[in-house]
């Protein structure tokens, strides 16, 4: 649940395609890269809704994955 600019509650769910440019360094280097990117989106999803209030979101609810991946 993230928390809109007004105060509303909102369950988001966000499909999040990705592409593994080095693999031994995942392997290698990084613990629970998995963990870690869906952290990251959530973190960047949760700044971009808390920033808009419900209304600026439905209106431009087709630019929030540009919005929150730029």
């Amino acid at each position: 649940d993230i928390l809109s600019k007004d105060k509303v509650v909102l369950r988001i769910n966000m499909i999040c395609r990705y592409r593994i440019i080095d693999g031994i360094r995942i392997a290698t280097e990084i613990e629970n890269y998995e963990q870690q990117l869906y952290t990251m989106i959530q973190l960047a999803l949760r700044e971009h809704i808390g920033r808009h209030t419900v209304d600026e979101l439905l209106a431009h609810k087709e630019d929030i994955g540009d919005d929150v991946f730029t």
